[in-house]
């Protein structure tokens, strides 16, 4: 069983930014659904300047801003 925090922010009336982290369960399958799910929301998901030259964080989506 997967256990996940996520916490959802909202920052304008269609902005959002959630953080999402695995607080048990197994790492191996965390990281096989963390890379579905950010490869599934990189066209909706706003990266930092420093983020596109570097390729990302680690391919991950940690502190993203989200346009509704």
């Amino acid at each position: 069983m997967e256990i996940y925090n996520v916490q959802v922010l909202q920052v304008a009336p269609s902005l959002y930014m959630f953080e999402m982290r695995k607080s048990g369960g197994d790492t191996l399958e965390f990281h096989k659904f963390y890379k579905n799910l950010t490869t599934s929301l990189k066209d909706i998901v706003w990266k930092t300047i420093d983020e596109e030259k570097e390729g990302g964080t680690q391919g991950g989506i940690n502190g993203a801003v989200v346009a509704s």
